[in-house]
């Protein structure tokens, strides 16, 4: 996010840095302000704070200013504004997706997320190997995939102007394989119309029947894939794995 790197570890402790002045902006425990929300609401009973467990993922959404995404090993997903060190929203839909035809989902944790080049769209993968694509206006799921094994370890949005025709996602197991999604026909992710007075925000088109796996490359790698990222504006997906190629 500009000159600003976000990192996080596993006790919910988010660290905001200035890669340009190399210095620490600030810090965000997430445990303690939650903590310190329900101490201010009163609420009784047993921590919802602890109950989501550690972040697993996070992502910066297009034109969402100060605005990150987290994923927790329990299954939550929010929106969180890093700058105010506040909680903007749950979500919900990634743990029902029956419009998807893929069940319930409760249990399921985000193992990798990333923003799309539309607005308000990101992908979640699942340690089930499920992949989602989640509308954060809207709080739906815009498609859903299955990979034939493992979990996913990474994925990425192809954003050169092919995108235009043919919207792609790429995802990796934990099995060295790679998959290549064709993300409907008439580009579903370019196809947005800008809403006035929203912010910057878009809708875009929910429907995505067309959605599909184009390429499984069983071999890709020989072990887990760790990265898969399209270079920005260029038809070139570069991955990276454990076997060190």
């Amino acid at each position: 996010m500009g000159s600003l790197l976000v990192s996080y570890d596993s006790t919910g402790h988010v660290s905001l840095i200035n890669v340009k002045e190399r210095t620490l902006e600030g810090s965000i425990d997430m445990t303690e302000v939650e903590r310190a929300t329900e101490r201010s609401l009163s609420i009784a009973g047993d921590s919802a704070v602890t109950s989501k467990g550690a972040i697993t993922a996070c992502c910066h959404p297009l034109a969402y200013i100060n605005k990150f995404v987290f994923a927790f090993a329990g299954g939550a997903l929010e929106l969180w504004n890093i700058r105010k060190k506040s909680k903007v929203y749950s979500f919900k839909s990634h743990l029902v997706d029956d419009s998807m035809g893929s069940g319930r989902a409760d249990g399921q944790s985000v193992s990798v997320m990333g923003a799309s080049p539309a607005v308000d769209v990101i992908a979640l993968g699942f340690t089930s190997g499920r992949v989602m694509g989640l509308n954060l206006r809207l709080d739906q799921a815009i498609f859903a995939f299955q990979q034939e094994s493992g979990i996913v370890t990474s994925l990425s949005f192809r954003s050169d102007v092919g995108n235009n025709r043919n919207p792609h996602l790429a995802t990796g197991d934990s099995e060295g394989r790679l998959y290549i999604w064709k993300l409907g026909g008439s580009s579903r992710l370019g196809n947005s119309t800008r809403n006035s007075g929203d912010e910057g925000m878009i809708t875009m088109d929910q429907s995505d029947a067309d959605s599909r796996g184009l390429h499984t490359i069983i071999d890709a790698h020989a072990m887990k894939v760790g990265s898969v990222f399209y270079l920005y504006g260029e038809p070139v997906l570069v991955t990276a794995a454990s076997d060190n190629s």
